[in-house]
């Protein structure tokens, strides 16, 4: 099995270094970006298998991101990491709109944060084994 390339978008500098590090002592590859204008960037110079997404994220933010990447990537896996809960809604309405989880379904899995490590890594072993 050749090794899995994974990019880290979030702007939390210590959650993507410790991703990172945890992902590597696993065999994968990892790039990280502090924001979507970056991520993009990145997923456009190298050969990604994973995106590991936050939503709130400077530049372009996690939805946009995430519909990029499906639109112009499809084969690319995207697993949401969010701080938000489940029922946050970009308008502050308390829910997602209609719009907002048909995005959110093109994703792989959402995880919310703080998530357990051995959670994380069985997902992302899941979701490339498809």
């Amino acid at each position: 099995m050749s090794q899995k390339t994974l990019l880290i978008i979030d702007d939390d500098q210590e959650l993507r270094e410790n991703l990172a590090e945890i992902l590597e002592s696993e065999g994968y590859k990892t790039l990280t970006a502090y924001n979507g204008v970056d991520g993009l960037s990145l997923l456009g110079e190298h050969p990604i298998d994973l995106i590991l997404l936050d939503l709130k994220i400077p530049g372009i933010p996690g939805m946009e991101v995430l519909k990029n990447v499906k639109q112009n990537n499809p084969a690319v896996k995207v697993i949401v990491i969010t701080g938000r809960p489940m029922n946050w809604h970009l308008e502050d309405s308390g829910e997602f709109s209609e719009k907002d989880e048909k995005e959110l379904a093109q994703s792989d899995a959402i995880i919310n944060k703080p998530f357990k490590i051995p959670f994380l890594l069985d997902t992302i072993k899941t979701i490339l084994e498809k």
